[in-house]
């Protein structure tokens, strides 16, 4: 018998910043594993054990998913959450952990998620995986994190499950998604700029995130660093994106230097801060000056368009009640937000 982590609980795990140490000695398994346990082992034995694994105390580790053999009792406890998996596991389904400690890869618990999130929600699941950062219960409401997946393997490990349930729905999430991403509001910047005009978005050229620019002697002069990394970019262009979050008024000087040397080497840096985002007219102008930057026309939106568009920025940014003058915003945190006991 083993325990198998899975769902929500597997994704922290893979995120976590005080779980480092153990995925780093996590290695992939080849063949068949065991998920025959009881509940009671499960929050008698494993639950101690996982604590001692990650160095977090049982009682910030929250109720934990794992995965149940088909067939047998599914019942959850105060503790513990079990679910099942129709079939076989998928290929490259499992890590070991040790202790007869297993944990479903980042790919499959993507897949896993699909039963929970829609596809726009489970977009933003697989930039945050894909990327820097996770949504987490914490003072600046983030961690970073190295990227523990790419968009790519997302959907190829879901196409290769074909016959699993979840599968459209994932591989329809990672059509929009993008690696790289390093905040939330890369993130939605990215997907407003990119979902296809029928699911809300502006259907523009896919963006590049984070795009390294190396600068010249001269820049380096100005800005003493080999290179400069932009948010939001459409490929080839000279129009840079630069979210400007609390964060700035702390580094201003910093990022004048970096925009002096930025121009330098021509580039055209454009702002975006939230209160822009919440505004229609100010959104729409940087979309207009993106598309323009693009080679492409921005197209005026019909009125089913403006519906589901609503529908996508209530999905991916604050109401405009939701953000207070200094740029932070009263904005919920995902349920898939890593919990405070997690880091």
């Amino acid at each position: 018998m083993a325990l198998i982590l899975s769902h929500h609980t597997a994704l922290w795990m893979c995120c976590s910043p005080k779980t480092a140490v153990a995925m780093a000695s996590a290695r992939p398994v080849d063949g068949f594993v065991s998920a025959a346990v009881t509940a009671e082992k499960v929050d008698r034995w494993y639950l101690p054990a996982l604590s001692e694994l990650t160095g977090i105390p049982m009682t910030r580790l929250g109720s934990m998913d794992y995965l149940q053999q088909r067939g047998r009792s599914r019942h959850a406890s105060m503790l513990s959450r079990p679910h099942s998996w129709n079939g076989d596991l998928p290929a490259r389904s499992l890590l070991h952990l040790g202790n007869d400690i297993y944990l479903c890869s980042p790919e499959f618990v993507f897949l896993q998620l699909s039963g929970f999130y829609d596809v726009i929600e489970l977009s933003n699941i697989a930039m945050a995986m894909s990327g820097g950062y996770m949504p987490a219960h914490v003072e600046n409401d983030l961690v970073e994190h190295g990227p523990t997946t790419s968009v790519a393997r997302l959907r190829s490990f879901a196409m290769d499950a074909s016959m699993h349930w979840g599968v459209d729905k994932s591989v329809q999430a990672t059509r929009w998604a993008l690696d790289n991403s390093r905040s939330p509001m890369e993130t939605s910047l990215a997907l407003l700029i990119y979902m296809p005009r029928a699911l809300g978005g502006y259907g523009l050229v896919r963006p590049v995130l984070n795009r390294r620019i190396y600068l010249s002697e001269e820049s380096t002069a100005i800005y003493p660093h080999r290179y400069c990394e932009a948010d939001v970019s459409a490929p080839g262009s000279s129009l840079l994106l630069e979210y400007l979050g609390r964060a700035f008024h702390k580094e201003e000087h910093h990022d004048i230097q970096r925009e002096l040397a930025l121009q330098r080497e021509g580039y055209q840096l454009q702002y975006v801060t939230i209160h822009q985002l919440v505004d229609g007219a100010q959104r729409n102008e940087i979309m207009r000056r993106y598309a323009q930057s693009a080679g492409v026309a921005l197209k005026p939106p019909t009125d089913l368009i403006v519906r589901r568009r609503i529908a996508l920025l209530k999905a991916v940014i604050p109401d405009r009640e939701q953000v207070l003058d200094d740029g932070s915003v009263t904005w919920p945190q995902p349920s898939w937000a890593i919990p405070a006991g997690w880091c």
